[in-house]
Parts: structure tokens; sequence; C-alpha cells
């Protein structure tokens, strides 16, 4: 499908709304967010572009799942600002989001699906982000360029599956991942040290794990490995 996105005015009971890999380009209108029953946005891998605001997404409540990435899009929105919905997934790949990391994502604490790539967030991660959802079992943080160094997620998420924090600027000792980990991928960072928490989870589900390019003293860890034990 070719072209730009309809005024969406007309379309006030509209629940599901997927138009994902497209070549539908122009901005989102604001209208978009009239629909107050819309409980799935998906517009992804397109060639939109322009701004993203809060008054994109002021009637929908209802939302549970959002997905706006691999466009050309900008976010805009205040420190103050508190989403109307409480989602279950959310990606936003390659939005630009930063630098700040998003304050607003304090209030998704039913999110199972988190995926913040590419935003160009450079700044640590607040504390409270390590609380945000028992439900988190997918985490993409990649290609930003965050730092500081992560906590012990086992304990903080146990429902964790596939994770990925690779080229960032994290650093200290690796953190321990719940045993059930099955995609993990840390490659490109600054971490330092054993990496004998990580071997603690691959006889387990694990299937993917890269340390490429990671470094450890007297060097550089070059680590990728596929499969089962």
């Amino acid at each position: 499908m070719i072209g730009s996105l309809p005024d969406f005015i007309m379309l006030p009971s509209l629940s599901v709304l997927s138009i994902y890999e497209n070549l539908l380009n122009g901005t989102i209108p604001e209208t978009i967010g009239n629909p107050s029953e819309l409980k799935h946005l998906d517009v992804g891998f397109n060639s939109l572009e322009g701004v993203v605001s809060e008054a994109h997404f002021l009637n929908l409540s209802k939302s549970q799942h959002l997905d706006l990435s691999y466009n050309s899009l900008t976010s805009q929105f205040p420190s103050y600002w508190m989403p109307p919905f409480n989602l279950d997934s959310l990606h936003l790949g390659f939005c630009d989001m930063g630098p700040r990391f998003p304050k607003w994502l304090v209030g998704q604490t039913n999110i199972s699906e988190l995926d913040i790539s590419g935003a160009r967030i450079s700044d640590n991660i607040p504390v409270w982000f390590w609380n945000l959802s028992p439900y988190l079992s997918f985490l993409n943080l990649s290609n930003n360029q965050m730092s500081g160094m992560l906590p012990n997620l086992s304990s903080e998420y146990p429902l964790y599956i596939g994770t990925d924090f690779s080229s960032n600027q994290f650093e200290g000792p690796l953190p321990v991942f719940p045993s059930n980990t099955t995609s993990l991928n840390l490659s490109n960072n600054k971490f330092l040290g054993s990496i004998s928490v990580i071997c603690k989870i691959m006889g387990g589900a694990l299937s993917f794990l890269d340390l490429s390019i990671t470094y450890y003293p007297g060097g550089f860890l070059n680590v990728l490995w596929s499969g089962r034990s």
C-alpha cells in the first residue's frame, strides 16, 4: 500500500489498525487518536515522518499494543506527560526519543514487550525502570548511547526471555539474568570481569548469546554462541 494515512475522524469505532510493512509516507495525523476504542495500532516499517506528540494519543485509554518502529518519527512529549494507556507491548525502534530517557514509560506497569532500540537516547537508565513491570519478558535497548551499570536482573524480571542491550555504553560487571533466558545480546559495551554469571544460564533455555566486542581486563572478549548445550 502506497500513500499517506487518512483522516481518522470518520472511524470512531475502530479497534484494530495494522498497516505495517507498507510504503506509507507523510505524517501521522493527530486524528489517529480519535477512535477511543482503538486497542491495537501498528504502523511500523513504513516511511512515515514528522513529530509524534501527546495530541496523537489523547483518547487512546484502551490501547494495548503500539508499534511506530522503523519510520522517521520524532517524539516530543513534555516531561510531565502521563499517557492515558497502560500498554502490553510497545515498539518504538528507531524513533527519535532522546536524548533523555523517556520518563513517561514509568506508567507502563503492565508491559511485557518493550523495544526502544535506536532511539538516540544518551542517558543513564533511571532506577524506577528496573521496577517497571513484573510481566516484562522481552526488552530491546540496543543501538543507543545508554550508560551506567545494570542491576541483578534475575530478581527484577524473572520472566525475561529475550534481551538486547547491545551497542551502548554499559559498564561494570555482567549482570545476572534469569535462568529461563533464551536470547541475550550484550555486545559492543564496556562490561568488565568474569563471564561466570553467563555460564550459569548456558545449560538452560539459552539458544543465542552475543558478547562480541565486549571489554574485559586484558583485552576484548568475543563470544558468539548459538544452540543448546
